[in-house]
C-alpha cells in the first residue's frame, strides 16, 4: 500500500519537491538526504524520480528535530536554587539564614562591580580574587 505522495511544487519562485508521507508533509530543495547530488533548480522532475526510487526501495523521510536552546544558568540562579535545596533538605534556620546572606551579597557584589547577569559559564575564580 503506497502511503507517500510526491509533488513538484514552488516556493519563493523556485521548484521544490513535497512529499506527503503518513499525511506529514516534507519539502526538500536537494537530494542530499538521498545522496544525489542533484538540485530542484536544476531538473525538478529528475529529482521527483530520484526520491520516487529511493521511497520504493525502503527510504523514509524522517521528522525534523527542533533543537531546544536553554538559556545559561546566571551565578545568582544557581545560588537560590541552592537555598532552596537546603530549604528542603531541612537545614538549619543559621544555616538558611547564612545562604540567603550569601545571594544577597553577591548580588551587590555583581552591581558593584557592573557584571549584569553573570552566568556560570563566564564565571571565573579569579574575578573574585581581583576584587578582595
Amino acid at each position: 500500500m503506497k502511503s507517500y505522495r510526491i509533488s513538484i511544487g514552488t516556493s519563493k519562485s523556485k521548484p521544490i519537491i513535497i512529499i506527503y508521507f503518513n499525511n506529514l508533509r516534507h519539502r526538500y530543495w536537494n537530494g542530499k538526504v538521498i545522496g544525489v547530488d542533484l538540485k530542484s533548480e536544476d531538473n525538478p522532475t529528475l529529482l521527483k524520480a530520484a526520491f520516487e526510487l529511493r521511497l520504493r526501495d525502503g527510504w523514509r523521510p524522517q521528522k525534523k528535530k527542533t533543537k531546544i536552546k536553554q538559556a545559561p544558568i546566571t551565578v545568582i540562579e544557581a545560588l537560590q536554587k541552592g537555598v532552596e535545596v537546603k530549604i528542603k533538605q531541612g537545614c538549619s534556620e543559621r544555616f538558611i539564614k547564612d545562604a540567603k546572606r550569601i545571594v544577597t551579597l553577591w548580588k551587590r557584589y555583581e552591581s558593584e562591580q557592573q557584571l549584569k547577569n553573570l552566568t556560570l559559564e563566564n564565571y571565573n575564580p579569579h574575578i573574585l580574587e581581583t576584587s578582595l
